[in-house]
């Protein structure tokens, strides 16, 4: 089924629930690794984020984010133009009304993300080295 056959009352329900599901993503990247019970997910969906800039990045552009793409194109065929570059810029404008460059949008992303990669780098070796030294040694 394409997006235009959909009626625009549908359309807007498919807009706010993959922007709802967007936010969602970013949080738990953002988030999970502080939570024990959402680390697994936070890994997986991390994952997925680094797998959609980089490896659909190479063909799409550094930084290519599919639920961006898949969004940006229900807002199109909603009639709604002139979208920023980034999901991220959107919700800055959108909710703060801050408008940020293309660079400080970049500078925010990938700091923050090398920051929850070496954070949940040390968490996991921390529950690595308890699991460790709580195991006990048949001998």
């Amino acid at each position: 089924m394409q997006l235009t056959s959909l009626s625009p009352s549908i359309l807007g329900v498919l807009d706010q629930f993959v922007e709802l599901v967007h936010c969602g993503v970013i949080f738990v990247v953002t988030f999970g690794w502080l939570i024990p019970r959402l680390r697994k997910l936070h890994l997986a969906l991390t994952g997925l984020v680094l797998f959609s800039w980089i490896f659909l990045g190479f063909w799409y552009g550094w930084g290519y984010c599919f639920l961006t793409d898949f969004q940006w194109e229900i807002k199109r065929v909603m009639g709604i133009a002139d979208l920023p570059y980034s999901f991220i810029g959107y919700i800055f404008e959108k909710y703060l009304k801050l408008s940020l460059s293309e660079i400080q949008i970049n500078v925010l992303c990938y700091g923050l993300l090398g920051f929850i990669l070496s954070m949940t780098a040390t968490m996991n070796v921390i529950a690595y080295r308890r699991l460790r030294s709580n195991c006990v040694v048949a001998g």
